[in-house]
């Protein structure tokens, strides 16, 4: 036995990372005594991302929000009930000009509290500014755990995280003897590469892992180029991680490629945007879904529908829930931005129209999602092994 070996006898065993969704920084500093302005005509919200109901990617968020903003409309506060009005800060270059924007609202605007990022990418831009501005952000796009892990106690997410959307995949397949045949097909991009990291690590856990895996940039041809060599292995598990636009082309091009098989993706394929481009034909595709129902679901569909004239995808249903729990922050709270993120964390667990939040204490939601599947343009969402039920019924 050698000398270290020696000096170890005794020791409590040693464990070098810390958890930090478990044990959380939480906001201790100065805030909560700043008295209300007495003068405000109107109690504004910051959004994070492009003020527009036909946006590709932000568009369901944007509709969802606004839908709730029309339903709550004002917010009683101490100096009375104020309307509610949502603003958006955006740009075309999410880092340069966007978040700029952003810190202007927070600075000069007088927002109480943020909604965004539209996804998990620019939620990090969010924190940033959440971290210097002390204002809460409550993301309706984010499943990207990281944004959570640098100790910002003001950022909060309405979906559940890329590791309980990627467990349950990885269950999926240990349970159909796939665990060890998976073929992925990952965009370049920062939320298909966070999802993809998650999979193969939730893939080993289960004692599987990637047989192959092919990345590629978004709009690119890179995408046709690795479908041919992908199809060339003509593989059991091919699973697809890429934004809603790029998993609906990878989808196209598969099928036209003569593959038959169940195809798999991220939590994307549940958005409207891949329903509408991936056509006729896509098969039967299988993906986590961010979507849970609770009593207050279909009100909201059936709301949404008669006020957009479409269904309503899991983005909507996350904006309408981050309006409407930022909402509810307010009234606890008043207008005191330290006492709205206080309000924010004592709300959870929340019952929304898109499941139910429940913070860890890092700010991400807990709650366990579960799969789904479109199948003959049919979006259906797993009750139990083998049993699936219409979602929109």
């Amino acid at each position: 036995m050698d000398e270290e070996e020696l000096s170890s006898i005794g020791r409590p065993e040693r464990r070098p990372y810390f958890h930090l969704r478990e044990h959380a920084t939480l906001y201790y500093g100065p805030g909560r005594e700043v008295e209300e302005p007495p003068q405000v005509d109107e109690i504004r919200l910051g959004f994070f991302g492009p003020a527009a109901v036909d946006d590709w990617k932000a568009g369901m968020i944007w509709a969802g929000a606004n839908l709730a903003l029309e339903r709550i409309q004002a917010v009683s506060v101490g100096s009375g009930k104020k309307p509610l009005r949502l603003l958006s800060y955006w740009s075309a270059n999410p880092w340069m000009g966007a978040v700029t924007h952003l810190a202007r609202g927070v600075y000069e605007d007088g927002i109480w509290a943020v909604i965004g990022g539209i996804d998990g990418e620019t939620t990090h831009l969010a924190a940033q500014v959440a971290a210097k501005g002390r204002i809460a952000i409550v993301s309706p796009g984010n499943t990207d755990k990281t944004s959570h892990l640098a100790n910002v106690p003001w950022v909060f997410s309405i979906l559940p995280g890329d590791d309980l959307l990627a467990q349950l995949l990885a269950e999926h397949w240990l349970a159909k003897g796939l665990h060890r045949e998976v073929v992925l097909l990952s965009a370049s991009d920062h939320d298909s590469r966070r999802f993809s990291d998650e999979l193969m690590q939730k893939l080993a856990g289960v004692g599987g892992g990637v047989r192959f895996r092919a990345d590629f940039k978004p709009g690119t041809a890179a995408l046709e180029e690795a479908v041919e060599e992908i199809l060339r292995m003509d593989p059991s598990c091919i699973v697809i991680s890429a934004d809603a636009q790029e998993a609906a082309r990878a989808v196209r091009l598969l099928r036209q490629g003569g593959y038959t098989r169940r195809l798999y993706g991220g939590p994307t394929l549940g958005q409207r945007t891949f329903q509408l481009r991936v056509g006729k034909g896509a098969g039967e595709v299988i993906f986590p879904f961010c979507w849970r129902k609770t009593p207050r679901t279909l009100e909201f569909v059936t709301a949404f529908e008669v006020r957009y004239g479409f269904t309503p995808d899991y983005l909507a249903a996350a904006g309408f829930d981050a309006v409407s729990i930022c909402a509810a922050a307010i009234k606890i709270a008043g207008l005191n931005r330290a006492r709205i993120n206080d309000a924010l964390r004592q709300l959870s667990p929340w019952e929304g129209v898109s499941g139910e939040i429940r913070w860890d204490k890092a700010g991400m939601n807990l709650s366990t999602p579960s799969l789904a599947r479109f199948r003959d343009g049919q979006l259906e969402v797993q009750s139990a092994p083998n049993r699936w039920e219409l979602f929109f019924e």
